[in-house]
């Protein structure tokens, strides 16, 4: 438990962020609930105990394991501390210690110090609003995936993130805009928004890298939390492709990852282009 709905937010942004580096280390070979259990694990070393009861007799009484519980230290607390960055980091590395590179490991101090940064600022991005019933909301920060690059925090923590997991996973770079991507790879004399090659998917190993591309939109969408509107937009431009393409085994992946986009089923998206990238298509 956070001290309040700020604090909160701070610490959900800032884990949500961090998770990427074990995510993409060894994709298809965990779920959330796996990742969120590591977490957990790291989040008890930074809680202040706390005791809960309803009434004041039963405080008076034996206490039953349910009425204890913990509050974080504060956000403030752990950025402007050295020692508390450093123990999350290292706590972080033991809970997450097989799902890591070794890269990612020597390197977790600087990835917490660039996420820290990153969830301050997100957070402080967060406008709040009352929807028709009076409750509380905050408008989403980012509208599309190019707003991620607007947060130069944001930016550096992800250049961090892409030199600590394996290249094979994440393709292209993931500090670049994706709009900035297409228009290196695209041909000038193209207009499409979607640009294919269809002569470039004649084998596995290029199945492959289209399949790490997508896996990275996937992970993308799952950073900002996109809702319908978003993933309607991915989906319009995964139809393009199968127009557009005539190599089957690419409609096909196109296909694929549609169904799981229409279920909003993003592990299954995930867990299914990460299969190909490793070479055991499901």
């Amino acid at each position: 438990m956070a001290r309040d709905l700020q604090d909160a937010m701070k610490w959900n942004i800032f884990l949500q962020l961090l998770t990427h580096i074990p995510a993409l280390s060894e994709p298809g070979h965990f779920t959330s609930i796996d990742l969120a259990k590591n977490n957990a694990r790291v989040l008890e070393n930074f809680v202040e105990k706390v005791v809960f009861a309803k009434h004041r007799e039963d405080a008076m009484d034996k206490l039953r394991e349910y009425d204890t519980g913990g509050i974080l230290i504060s956000f403030d607390e752990l950025k402007k501390n050295p020692e508390l960055r450093k123990k999350l980091a290292k706590e972080f590395v033991r809970a997450h210690y097989n799902l890591l590179t070794l890269e990612a490991k020597r390197r977790m101090e600087e990835a917490v110090d660039k996420a820290l940064a990153a969830a301050e600022k997100i957070a402080e991005m967060k406008i709040p609003y009352f929807d028709e019933f009076g409750k509380r909301k905050f408008r989403p920060v980012f509208e599309s995936p190019e707003d991620i690059y607007k947060i130069p925090e944001l930016v550096e923590f992800l250049k961090v993130v892409e030199e600590v997991v394996p290249k094979k996973v994440i393709g292209e770079p993931l500090s670049k805009p994706p709009s900035e991507l297409r228009r290196k790879a695209k041909p000038a004399e193209m207009d499409s928004e979607w640009y294919v090659d269809e002569g470039s998917f004649e084998n596995e190993g290029d199945l492959t890298g289209e399949a790490t591309r997508l896996l990275g939109i996937v992970q993308g969408i799952k950073l900002l939390n996109a809702g319908e509107g978003e993933l309607k937009k991915v989906e319009d431009e995964l139809w393009r492709g199968i127009k557009e393409t005539k190599n089957l085994e690419l409609a096909g992946l196109y296909a694929k990852l549609i169904a799981h986009l229409r279920e909003k089923d993003l592990e299954g998206a995930e867990e299914f282009l990460a299969a190909i990238v490793e070479g055991s298509p499901r």
